[in-house]
């Protein structure tokens, strides 16, 4: 959110303060609204498992105290509206889901009217205005993060007096992972402190439920060949790298055959597969290898993937500054830190913590050779970080149960 588009909707907070103080409240109403990522990711209520709201709004619908509610839910694809319709019925008829179209970050009138109706409010957005919301009205950031990078302290002195500002009146709650993660936070946003909540990610669930899932399967008869491990590499978005007329590999690495050529006899001696899962505007400046079957581009992936689902069957991260890291610990599986231009990011974009070292429980690598000695370490069998992935996950998950939804609605809504 900009500071125009903030300052064009407070001044009309008057009239739209007196509208929600003329619409009835109704406690068995709720508006959610999923991130906004969810239009690029594809992420909706039926391909949920990857963002906090849409897990909720799936949590619910399976748990019958939460029958003859009515949901309000904002998705980003007209074109699927009745799909979620009879996705949402089949799983509860007794539960009424009204389904409205966002199209961007800003609340329309008819988004507002809604919210209006309703006692409660979820949502992983941080950028949509609820700063017309009353009391008695309880609106809950689930989160889409837990913090790496800096996020709002590189901010000038006038935007982050006016986010704050922002978030104060927008957010009665903040759900986190931990209480470290509450005070970074804290600090970032300037949310009060005493509302801050360590009840967990709806989202981490999944890495505690027993699922059939058949992903290796579905990407056996895809690449055609035997797979006994996937390895995930989710990189952060760097806008810096847009500006970079010299081209580079995936990993950030120069342009080099030998290596590419190295990675692929790797993963084809361990029978493993690397999916990548890279930000759009990142692919513009990378030459992706399209010779090998075990390297697969998350977006080519030929069925419905979803990113958590992926995780939860994941044996190998590798990483850089992204809170990725932190969910998958709850796996307590292998992770490889791609530190290349570690200088550079913390001085353009910052980090929460330094020396960052500290809490990367992994192998850190910062060139090719290191990235090849690291995967093959991990692919024989040599987990040389276990203690300390145990320990960073006690300090950024305070939970491991895969409760967090449940936690969550206790605590909000006061139903078991």
């Amino acid at each position: 959110m900009n500071v125009r588009q903030f300052i064009s909707l407070n001044i009309l907070h008057p009239c739209l303060h007196i509208v929600n103080l003329l619409m009835p409240k109704n406690e068995r109403n709720i508006f959610f609204l999923p991130h906004h990522n969810c239009r690029h990711d594809h992420y909706d209520v039926i391909n949920y498992q990857a963002d906090n709201t849409l897990c909720l709004i799936n949590y619910m619908l399976t748990h019958k105290q939460y029958n003859g509610y009515t949901f309000y839910i904002l998705h980003y694809d007209k074109t699927k509206e009745v799909e979620y319709i009879d996705y949402c019925h089949k799983i509860n008829p007794s539960i009424k889901c009204i389904f409205i179209y966002a199209q961007n970050t800003q609340p329309t009138f008819k988004q507002l009217l809604a919210f209006y109706r309703c006692k409660y409010a979820f949502t992983s957005d941080i950028y949509y205005n609820f700063t017309s919301k009353l009391k008695k009205q309880v609106v809950t950031s689930l989160g889409y993060f837990t913090p790496f990078k800096s996020d709002d302290l590189h901010l000038d002195d006038r935007r982050i007096d006016m986010l704050r500002n922002y978030y104060n009146h927008s957010y009665s709650f903040q759900i986190t992972t931990s209480k470290i993660s509450s005070h970074i936070q804290c600090a970032d946003k300037g949310l009060y402190w005493n509302r801050h909540r360590v009840l967990g990610f709806p989202r981490n669930d999944i890495f505690y439920q027993s699922t059939n899932s058949n992903i290796f399967q579905q990407l056996e008869q895809s690449v055609q060949m035997k797979i006994k491990k996937i390895i995930l590499f989710t990189p952060t978005y760097r806008d810096y790298e847009s500006r970079d007329s010299e081209k580079h590999n995936i990993f950030g690495f120069p342009i080099d055959s030998n290596f590419m050529l190295n990675i692929n006899n790797l993963l084809e001696n361990n029978e493993a597969v690397l999916i990548f899962k890279l930000h759009p505007w990142q692919e513009e400046s990378c030459i992706i290898d399209s010779t090998s079957k075990r390297l697969i581009n998350y977006r080519d992936i030929p069925f419905v993937c979803n990113l958590y689902k992926l995780m939860a069957e994941t044996d190998i991260l590798i990483t850089d500054y992204t809170s990725t890291y932190f969910d998958f610990l709850h796996r307590d599986k292998p992770v490889i830190f791609n530190f290349y231009d570690l200088d550079k990011y913390e001085q353009l974009r910052g980090l929460s913590y330094q020396p960052i070292e500290c809490i990367a429980a992994g192998h850190i690598v910062k060139d090719a050779n290191q990235l090849l000695n690291a995967l093959k370490d991990t692919l024989e069998g040599r987990d040389l970080y276990s203690e300390k992935r145990k320990y960073i996950h006690q300090l950024f998950n305070y939970h491991h149960d895969g409760n967090s939804a449940e936690r969550i609605c206790k605590f909000v809504l006061g139903r078991e």
